[in-house]
């Protein structure tokens, strides 16, 4: 496979898989999220559309400061090196554990080989899947924007911790989040949170130069959909509403986690969610 090929395979991928992607500067009223197209890949794979996440290195022991260090590989095994900043981040890196209890979002640091490296602290013994987000700089100086990932034991997994049931509302520490949209499945849908503080509209900072970051994970197959606001946060009923353009392609429960800047401090609010309607039919 060449680099000649990616656009083609890259319109095929669309078609056939679904992802999204101190305080920051706020970003201008109703500007849009950076992400205009789905991604290819959705995290399952190691390899796709000609590149690979290769010679992945992950801590090597639970509940103490490790090491994630990995590279982004072509189709002839050489490193990329050339990367577009998206979210103001050359790479966003997602660890979960497998039964999705476990959820980081890291940003390594790229060194002049290639190699990505970052800190990385994993709570227990368990499977963990590494996924990676980025935009490659192809030939023609656009971006092929890839979603890649990777299984990795630590230790001696124990049992999985058991997924909460769905639901439309979770508080965590005082933070509400409320589905007032719900998610449906297909690539021009829409879903809006409302997220409120002690009941109050919550005052939302920016985090990576949005207003929130949602990561949903299938919990039947640990597909990623990583989403962003379309806009800034409106108030309505007690709560800041944002409004997210969505890409499922598979109905099914999802955990989802939410983050976003509250009194300058980032904040994960995990909930597990239904995503309705009929899959459409492979192409």
């Amino acid at each position: 496979m060449t680099r000649r090929l990616l656009p083609a395979l890259l319109a095929a991928a669309i078609a056939l898989g679904a992802a999204g992607c101190g305080g920051d500067p706020a970003p201008a009223a109703d500007a849009p999220h950076t992400h205009t197209a789905l991604a290819a890949g959705d995290g399952t794979r190691a390899s796709y559309v000609g590149y690979t996440l290769a010679d992945v290195r992950f801590p090597a022991r639970p509940g103490v400061p490790g090491t994630l260090s990995f590279q982004i590989q072509d189709d002839r095994k050489q490193p990329v090196t050339d990367f577009l900043v998206e979210l103001t981040k050359e790479m966003h890196v997602y660890v979960v554990s497998t039964d999705l209890s476990v959820f980081r979002h890291v940003h390594p640091e790229k060194a002049a080989d290639g190699t990505w490296t970052g800190n990385l602290t994993v709570p227990r013994p368990g499977r963990y899947r590494v996924v990676v987000e980025f935009t490659a700089r192809d030939e023609g100086g656009n971006g092929d924007q890839v979603v890649l990932g990777v299984e990795r034991t630590l230790g001696t997994p124990g049992k999985d911790v058991p997924a909460p049931p769905a639901t439309t509302e979770t508080t965590v520490d005082g933070t509400t989040v409320t589905i007032t949209k719900p998610p449906t499945v297909g690539y021009e849908h829409q879903m809006e949170l409302g997220i409120s503080r002690d009941g109050e509209p919550a005052a939302l900072g920016t985090y990576l130069g949005v207003y929130a970051h949602v990561s949903a994970f299938n919990l039947a197959t640990g597909a990623l959909v990583h989403m962003h606001p379309l806009g800034s946060p409106e108030t309505r009923d007690g709560r800041s509403d944002l409004t997210f353009h969505t890409g499922f392609r598979v109905p099914g429960d999802y955990r989802m986690f939410v983050q976003t800047r509250l009194s300058g401090v980032v904040r994960t609010i995990p909930m597990t969610i239904t995503v309705t309607g009929e899959q459409p039919p492979a192409p």
